[in-house]
């Protein structure tokens, strides 16, 4: 009984083995029909596998498809580390292009692989008309991700050389780029595979991700644009009546709903500045802070506050300056409205490590323990005024827009210290390049 148990087991595993070997077969054999159909196409593009001729795009055209292409390499990079990380101590390159083969960044050591004079650098084309069939070239034409492995390079330059090249798709299933991870033939592992695709996934999952935001933002932006006119006609209608009447009964009424047109305004306002589209501008903290404290003086003056700010750092920020700018002034307008005619609002700053740290205190009565733990979610207000959505906005605006972090410390009776830190800018000695840490 056990000898017959053990041959059955036997069998099953054999059988088992042989059902993956003439999976991985047939694996093999549509790859390499791929490649066989690219050979195919080079030679009618009449590319001479002993002499290619590479082709790189001009300063000005590689800057243009830099800028072009900012999204996908903003999200991609993070990603290509990690594949690049996992590779440390191996020959390796990381590369990445647009929609039509040209390389848009490329990581690890592509000196190792004959460097610029090999193709392996930013601004070169992959595209297989250049170099005959390769990862990226390949996969873009097939829209499928492709292994071509040593002398299944049309090329004899990359014929030591194991390229893995993946499509990147948006939402809609559009080529708009490719990732390829290239080794020596002898460091070929599958679980190269694993890691391209998983990397892929997570570069186009964060694609559709933000394409999705994009459109909503032009859908809220069109909407509040169109929900703004009528409010200002009704403004406008109202403030003619409040005129017109010799009723005190109905001039106050006029002045609520004129009152509640301008809280709805306000709101429409803050939702507007979250979702519109804006760019960013390199900036000094001293600069920006300067813009707001011009405007916030006079109201601290006119209400017997002691406004202090101290700055003792010349860092640069990457700033959409409109909506940081609001963020911060909604800050020190709940500061103001919290304090009665007297206290204090000091604002400070200072560097740590490669972030810079904000804090603006004031004296005020401190944040009701009722509201702490949501205190940065939609509509949750302090008292009746207000509309709920300007922390809610700060929250938006320093953490998604900024890539910072906010938090704060509050007392009763005592104030409340609100804590921004955002990520500076450094020029990188290198390339000239200002880079976002």
């Amino acid at each position: 009984m056990s000898m017959l148990y053990q041959e059955s087991k036997s069998m099953e595993q054999i059988n088992q083995f042989v059902a993956k070997w003439e999976k991985f077969v047939d694996i093999i054999h549509q790859e390499r029909n791929i490649n066989l159909k690219s050979w195919k196409r080079c030679e009618g593009l009449n590319i001479n596998p002993d002499n290619l001729e590479f082709n790189f795009l001009s300063e000005d055209e590689l800057a243009s498809k830099l800028k072009e292409n900012k999204k996908l390499i903003e999200i991609a990079i993070s990603y290509m580390e990690q594949v690049s990380s996992s590779l440390q101590g191996k020959p390796h390159v990381v590369a990445l292009s647009d929609s039509e083969g040209w390389i848009l960044e490329i990581l690890g050591t592509k000196e190792e692989f004959g460097g610029r004079l090999n193709g392996f650098d930013i601004g070169a084309s992959w595209a297989e008309e250049y170099l005959g069939n390769n990862g990226i070239g390949t996969a873009l034409v097939e829209e499928r991700p492709i292994l071509v492995y040593g002398n299944e390079h049309y090329a004899t330059a990359y014929h030591n050389v194991a390229c893995l090249g993946v499509p990147i798709k948006n939402q809609n299933g559009k080529v708009v780029g490719a990732l390829d991870v290239s080794v020596p033939v002898k460091y070929t592992h599958p679980r190269r595979i694993t890691m391209a695709l998983t990397a892929v996934n997570a570069i186009e999952n964060e694609l559709s991700l933000q394409e999705r935001i994009e459109s909503m933002e032009k859908i809220v932006a069109t909407n509040i644009h169109d929900l703004r006119n009528p409010l200002t006609i009704i403004q406008s209608l109202t403030k003619l009546g409040s005129m017109k009447t010799k009723s005190e009964e109905q001039n106050r009424y006029f002045k609520r709903i004129i009152k509640q047109i301008d809280i709805l305004s306000n709101m429409l306002n803050n939702i507007l500045a979250i979702h519109k589209p804006e760019k960013y501008t390199l900036i000094s903290i001293e600069q920006a802070m300067q813009e707001i404290i011009k405007e916030i003086k006079p109201l601290c003056k006119a209400r017997g506050i002691n406004f202090e700010f101290f700055n003792r750092n010349q860092v640069m920020l990457m700033l959409r300056r409109k909506i940081f700018k609001r963020a911060i002034h909604n800050l020190l307008i709940n500061a103001i409205n919290a304090m009665d005619d007297e206290g204090e609002i000091m604002i400070q700053t200072s560097q740590i490590e490669d972030k810079l740290r904000i804090e603006i205190s004031d004296t005020g009565p401190g944040i009701p323990p009722e509201i702490e733990d949501n205190i940065f979610q939609p509509f949750v207000k302090q008292g009746e005024e207000g509309t709920g959505l300007g922390l809610y906005m700060v929250y938006q605006t320093i953490v998604e827009v900024h890539q910072g972090e906010i938090w704060f410390e509050t007392k009763a009776g005592v104030g409340t210290t609100f804590y921004i830190e955002l990520p500076t800018v450094k020029e990188d000695s290198d390339n000239s390049e200002r880079k976002l840490h």
